[in-house]
């Protein structure tokens, strides 16, 4: 059977370079944090490596520091200013939702872009310590937020600014403004580098607490030892993703990613297509199937094999009601029958052929069922 893979949004293959650059650090070895030759030589290719990936971002290397993952870069970025009072959207991965005692939730309008006149209004309140997390793309629908209004707004008002871009990064230009915020989330294994590295930009020269202490590398800013394969796969990955970037190699996905909701809506006229009309990432898709139960799709396209999604990842392996979906308004039996399809540069107009082959099967199917009882 043809394995067919659209779930880049929960990670991307490990790219052929990023392989052959994990491969040939693992043959090396010795601890960037001791002094003689060995750890001396692991240091000065790590830091050669933050440069490569600070000059791909165009920010300075004083502002990176490497994490275990995205999860990780939240909640350091979260609990860095303690006594902040944190704002956050209802659409926030729950490396964020769950990171906050008591957040409060800044308003979304039904296409779910943050509502900027009531934003101002929260951040006009007198808290001696402010911080707004919003992600710049929503991981399940795509949605693209205007990121740059919202830090406007946030440092109007001396609001530290906290965005998750691990779903943006290399599929969207990040803007010089996007990348001036204080702090910002990234992910290797989302850009076909490999799993277990994130990275934290840092404010410049600003206030802020380390989550894991003791040890004192990365200049005291993130204890332990560095994951020197994993940050030299992890530039490689980053260096082959904004090329694609450059020779827009994604405005092709987005035309196929197009194509595949039109043909959804002419197979099942009553399905949503989440945030149709609203400026998205390239390669995602959020739609239901009214009708047929979120996980039921996902076992029926995985005997099919094809993988897709039933939403975010992170849950267990789980399929829960998004709450992000919820906020915005969607009705219950489009929640229950959401789907995500997040195509790579990779995907093929056969690939996408073969998911609508099968979305009509079991969309039939469902409707036979109907009609015999």
């Amino acid at each position: 059977m043809q394995k067919i893979y659209l779930d880049y949004n929960a990670t991307s293959p490990l790219r052929p370079k990023a392989r052959e650059a994990f491969m040939n650090a693992l043959e090396e070895f010795g601890n960037p944090s001791s002094i003689h030759s060995f750890g001396r030589s692991i240091k000065n290719k790590i830091l050669q490596a933050k440069e490569k990936i600070a000059d791909l971002l165009n920010i300075s290397p004083n502002r990176i520091i490497f994490t275990s993952g995205a999860t990780e870069s939240n909640n350091t970025a979260l609990l860095s200013v303690p006594g902040a009072k944190i704002f956050i959207s209802p659409l926030e991965h729950v490396s964020v939702t769950e990171v906050v005692p008591f957040p409060s939730f800044l308003k979304i309008d039904p296409s779910g872009l943050v509502d900027l006149v009531s934003l101002e209004n929260d951040l006009s309140s007198a808290f001696p310590r402010k911080m707004v997390s919003v992600s710049l793309a929503h991981n399940e629908t795509g949605i693209i937020q205007d990121l740059e209004s919202i830090i406007y707004i946030s440092k109007k008002y001396h609001a530290f600014v906290h965005t998750d871009a691990a779903q943006a990064l290399a599929r969207i230009p990040l803007s010089p403004e996007i990348l001036e915020s204080h702090l910002v989330t990234l992910s290797a294994h989302k850009i076909g580098g490999p799993m277990g590295l994130g990275l934290l930009v840092l404010p410049e020269n600003q206030f802020f607490t380390p989550l894991i202490n003791g040890g004192g590398q990365q200049k005291g800013m993130r204890a332990g030892s560095e994951n020197y394969p994993a940050i030299m796969a992890f530039a490689q990955a980053l260096e082959d993703a904004m090329d694609e970037l450059k020779m827009q190699q994604w405005d092709s996905i987005s035309i196929l990613r197009d194509d595949l909701e039109k043909q959804i809506l002419k197979i099942s006229p009553g399905s949503i297509i989440v945030g149709k009309n609203i400026d998205r990432l390239p390669n995602t898709s959020c739609f239901s199937m009214p009708g047929v139960d979120s996980m039921n799709q996902v076992v029926a396209f995985d005997l099919a094999g094809i993988a897709v999604s039933a939403g975010s990842s992170c849950s267990s392996g789980t399929v829960k009601l998004s709450q992000g979906l919820k906020a915005m308004g969607l009705p219950e039996e489009h929640l229950k029958s959401i789907l995500r399809v997040s195509l790579g540069v990779a995907t093929t107009k056969d690939e996408t052929n073969k998911f609508i082959e099968v979305w009509s099967r079991i969309y039939n199917n469902n409707l036979n069922e109907k009609e015999f009882l």
